[in-house]
């Protein structure tokens, strides 16, 4: 059996469910979500996510046509992040957060919530403009699974966001987000996410980036052993 999803140990996020969906509705999501179509010239007929991307400023055009900051565009210095200046003055101890996760490069970062049903499906797959990048980050993901961070910033823990052995949504497995942390991480280079709509709406902040390894593994380890009750493998 794989792991496809354990919570974090990791302590939860400094900052109410309100001051996080202040900020995320005070920074025009959905525009950020219709301009990013516009920028990829992207078919995007029906909207499934509002999101507001933390860090991406000093992308190219052509970077940004790599969704937005995707591990291909990934040009930066260890440890050089890149925010906006309004996530850095309104969302600080978060972004202190997220600087500290065993991460070697952070690749892209945004806050976003799903208005509709998101069927189940894999976030990094091989395609032909940037196969180089999502290769070279599985190769490293290997053995290291699960290795996609996530955090609940607002909403329900336990019947929106799920996981699946397979693209088949009868086969999904909704996860159970424990009070004690803010923080899970999914398997998505061996199997499939997705997430039911919720009333109130969840809004989860999204990370990736290139492990660090040794303590990423550190970090797994214990987060096993806290939270092994939770585990949800295949």
């Amino acid at each position: 059996m794989t792991i496809a999803y354990v919570p974090a140990d990791l302590p939860k996020i400094p900052y109410s469910e309100q001051e996080c969906w202040d900020f995320f509705n005070e920074n025009n999501a959905e525009k950020e979500y219709w301009d990013m179509f516009e920028k990829n010239k992207s078919p995007g007929s029906s909207k499934i996510w509002d999101f507001y991307i933390m860090r991406e400023t000093n992308l190219s055009d052509e970077e940004r046509a790599c969704i937005s900051g995707g591990h291909e565009s990934c040009k930066y210095d260890d440890k050089i992040w890149w925010w906006k200046e309004e996530a850095k003055l309104g969302l600080p101890k978060l972004i202190d957060f997220i600087e500290a996760l065993p991460l070697r490069k952070l690749t892209h970062t945004s806050m976003l919530t799903n208005v509709k049903f998101v069927v189940p499906h894999q976030d990094f797959v091989l395609r032909s403009w940037n196969g180089a990048g999502i290769k070279k980050f599985k190769e490293e993901a290997e053995g290291l699974e699960p290795v996609f961070y996530r955090v609940l910033l607002s909403g329900d823990r336990t019947k929106s966001f799920f996981v699946s052995p397979t693209d088949d949504v009868e086969d999904a497995v909704c996860i159970t987000l424990p009070e004690e942390t803010d923080t899970f991480l999914i398997n998505s280079t061996s199997f499939y996410h997705g997430a039911y709509a919720t009333e109130p709406r969840k809004l989860l902040c999204f990370v990736s980036g290139f492990i660090d390894a040794e303590n990423h593994k550190k970090l797994l380890d214990s987060s096993i052993e806290k939270y092994s009750d939770y585990i949800i493998d295949f």
